[in-house]
């Protein structure tokens, strides 16, 4: 579903493999930021 939805995002049409190593990057840099980001925000100041 996460997957889907990042693909549209970033209008990749699924079922190509080499579309799939990027989604799979994409998908892996956003988990990261996020988890960056989270962390930064539980930082008080």
């Amino acid at each position: 579903m996460l997957n889907r939805t990042v693909g549209r995002v970033l209008n990749i049409p699924g079922g190509r493999h080499n579309n799939r190593k990027l989604l799979c990057l994409t998908v892996s840099t956003f988990i990261v930021v996020f988890v960056i980001y989270t962390i930064i925000r539980r930082i008080p100041g």
